[in-house]
């Protein structure tokens, strides 16, 4: 009898935290949907594959898509090409674009390698939660299945178990969510269309 009410409860616990879930990830997708500038009824779906390769390798070539992408660079490289069409007023102008132009580069540098660091770490958090923790806690709930049976542990230590579980895959869909979030600012910073 008392099992079966802690069944009930933790069924009703569960219930509640799904539909926290359902607005958490409703709330992640406007997010993602705001950061790729999608339109406001088209909002974009978790996927499992993530397409991530090996960032720091890619380094360069995003680097030279934002020379090509990115707004305030290609206007700022416009001016410097209009400014060389002037004479003496113009060199003073050119130098000044050409610091801003190169302050903006290094700006832009700057957060396109902390973005890659991010994404990186988020990556190897991710790879923690879905090749060790996540698959041990399987492991660890499957054991407390049998001793539960076995009479060898009570209901409440199985329970326990398997929220232990919920909240690691909960923390691999936030890490989903950050790593993708991530992602579409390093996409957005570089500046290309996708």
């Amino acid at each position: 009898q008392q099992d079966v009410l802690r069944a009930q409860l933790e069924t009703d616990r569960l219930d509640e935290q799904l539909i926290t879930l359902r607005r958490q990830k409703q709330v992640a997708q406007a997010d993602l949907a705001t950061l790729l500038q999608q339109p406001v009824d088209l909002l974009p779906e978790a996927t499992d594959e993530l397409g991530i390769t090996d960032t720091p390798q890619q380094i360069e070539e995003l680097i030279a898509l934002a020379e090509q992408c990115n707004p305030k660079l290609r206007g700022l490289a416009w001016e410097i090409q209009r400014d060389r069409d002037k004479e003496r007023e113009a060199a003073h102008r050119r130098s000044s674009t050409t610091r801003r132009l190169e302050a903006e580069r290094d700006e832009l540098y700057g957060k396109i390698r902390r973005l890659i660091v991010q994404a990186d770490a988020l990556a190897e958090q991710r790879d923690i939660y879905e090749n060790r923790i996540i698959p041990r806690t399987e492991g660890t709930l499957e054991l407390s299945i049998a001793d539960y049976r076995g009479k060898r542990t009570d209901f409440f230590t199985l329970i326990e178990t398997y929220r232990e579980l919920l909240m690691f895959e909960t923390q691999l869909a936030r890490i989903d969510a950050t790593l993708a979030g991530t992602i579409a600012q390093l996409d957005r910073t570089v500046g290309c269309p996708q």
